[in-house]
């Protein structure tokens, strides 16, 4: 998979404090299931033209629609998702934040469609040392 690559700024921008969700992915084939769920999205580009998607859903009648952004970060990692992750954060400004995926790739103990909340996270960059306190910051226990 080749990495989202910019595109000047062509496309639509969106303006501050207007997208309710972002929902970023490790891996294009995530990014592919959740645009998998209806038709009606539209390609933006952020600041640097990098592509995203944005969607609305209908909700309240339609009088306050639910506004979905969603981006492939271009590679997995905590670097790719600080630098992408933080600058679509700065520019689109949404209400909340998700990251959806495949879990990394924990079959049999999760199914498709499960919501998996972290109680802690471990970078895999890192090397896992069991220390406690904030010792543990250092070794990849955030």
């Amino acid at each position: 998979m080749a990495e989202p690559t910019p595109e000047g700024n062509a496309g639509t921008s969106v303006q501050e404090g207007t997208v309710d969700v972002l929902i970023l992915t490790a891996l294009e084939d995530e990014l592919d299931a959740v645009l998998a769920l209806g038709e009606g999205w539209s390609e933006r580009k952020d600041r640097g033209g990098f592509p995203y998607r944005q969607r609305e859903f209908s909700r309240d009648g339609g009088k306050h629609p639910l506004v979905v952004a969603a981006a492939w970060l271009g590679k997995m990692g905590e670097v790719a998702t600080a630098i992408r992750g933080g600058a679509l954060l700065d520019e689109i400004d949404p209400a909340c934040v998700a990251m959806c995926g495949i879990c990394a790739g924990m079959r049999g103990e999760v199914a498709l469609g499960d919501v998996i909340v972290a109680d802690r996270l471990y970078g895999y960059e890192y090397p896992f040392t069991p220390l406690r306190g904030a010792a543990q910051w250092a070794h990849g226990c955030f």
